[in-house]
């Protein structure tokens, strides 16, 4: 559980990276596998990037926040919080697909985010299975 505000922080660089030296999100054209980057577009959706832009900035306080409190059940309803503000941000997506930046454009800042995230919520799951109600105590 040390590693989780080193992660985060891991997290934030890949959606900063992401934002700041990728061509961003992309959208599907409609017409087979092609896509377009949502930067093109000249209306609502152009700015999606900046969800992935509020994730980073998100798993920064997540990060700041676990250097106040070790506690495994801070860390539990820290992380629990974090990732459903995660999932909110990205609520605010109009145009991009994350499937088809993942997939089709194959974007590496964003596979790592994805990976850092994931490795998280396995860390978190597999410390509560192990230990189990050992974390009340």
């Amino acid at each position: 559980m040390k590693y989780i505000k080193w992660l985060y922080l891991l997290e934030a660089g890949f959606c900063f990276l992401f934002f700041y030296y990728s061509d961003g999100l992309v959208f599907p054209t409609g017409e087979g596998d092609s896509y377009k980057y949502v930067k093109e577009l000249f209306s609502s959706g152009s700015d999606d990037d900046v969800a992935i832009a509020l994730i980073g900035f998100i798993c920064v306080l997540t990060s700041l926040t676990l250097l106040i409190n070790k506690s495994i059940r801070y860390i539990d309803i820290v992380v629990t919080i974090s990732f459903t503000l995660q999932l909110l941000s990205l609520t605010l997506i109009q145009m991009g697909s994350i499937y088809y930046t993942l997939y089709f454009d194959w974007n590496i800042f964003l596979h790592g985010t994805v990976l850092s995230q994931v490795t998280i919520l396995f860390i978190v799951i597999r410390e509560n299975v192990k230990y189990g109600s050992h974390h009340n105590e």
